[in-house]
């Protein structure tokens, strides 16, 4: 009599064929053939039986004297891992600042984010991947088994409002409250050209996109109240801004 038992692998993600089949046998007469079928198609003499899906199966054994017994087993699979995302625009024209939340299920957590635009990313400790351009993004989610589900086709819509806002007026009065002339996000523009000058064309201000923002000084000292005329020139293929600029005290 030919006693056999069997245990799995489970195979390491979902639809995978990766699962195994170990058998022990005692007793009949060595060797043995091992089969998925009755009818030992495909058999082998090897008591572990690799490449075998998700499910449940029936293990056939024969002997040298083609006495016969079975030995079933069940081979799990976990869940199918599934990933989904939602956006954050960007908040002007050619802002760096838009971003991907990820989220996923099943599988075997924790889980992981890559793109082309950041190395491998825990998804549970940061679920946004920020700083990211208008365009499109193509993520790949992965478990700790190493299984893997892709997000294609992600798109972050442009944002065609300008990024730049030139203020009209400041008050360089020392108070904390609107003491400099602040353009937002001139900072994305580094090679800007900015200038002001007064009511006789006497250039007051040079600066550029990286520069302290103006405090309403020339020479060291403030400049009268008045209005003031300001040109910057962001470079080419951007706008040019100008219009006046009202200091108050």
């Amino acid at each position: 009599e030919i006693n056999a038992s069997a245990t799995a692998t489970d195979v390491t993600c979902y639809a995978g064929n990766d699962g195994k089949i170990t058998v022990s046998v005692s007793g009949g007469t060595a060797p043995y053939s091992y089969a998925l079928n009755e009818y030992m198609s495909e058999s082998t003499t090897s008591n572990i039986l690799n490449q075998v899906s998700a499910g449940h199966h029936v293990v056939y054994i024969r002997d040298a004297r083609n006495c016969t017994a079975r030995a079933e087993v069940t081979i799990n699979s976990p869940e199918r891992l599934l990933a989904e995302s939602e956006i954050v625009k960007t908040s002007c024209k050619e802002a760096s600042d838009g971003e991907i939340h990820v989220t996923a299920i099943g599988g075997h957590p924790p889980y992981y984010v890559t793109t082309d635009a950041i190395s491998e990313q825990p998804i549970a400790d940061n679920p946004a991947i920020t700083g990211l351009r208008a365009g499109t993004y193509h993520l790949i989610v992965t478990d700790a088994s190493g299984c893997s589900y892709s997000l294609k086709n992600i798109r972050i819509p442009e944002n065609l409002n300008e990024c730049i806002h030139v203020p009209n007026v400041f008050t360089p009065n020392d108070d904390g409250i609107n003491d400099t002339w602040e353009i937002t996000h001139i900072d994305m523009y580094p090679d800007a050209k900015i200038f002001v000058y007064n009511r006789w064309g006497q250039k007051m201000y040079e600066g550029n996109g990286t520069s302290e923002y103006w405090n309403g000084e020339y020479r060291g000292k403030k400049v009268p109240a008045g209005t003031y005329f300001y040109v910057v020139e962001l470079g080419e293929g951007h706008n040019t801004y100008s219009g006046p600029l009202s200091i108050l005290y």
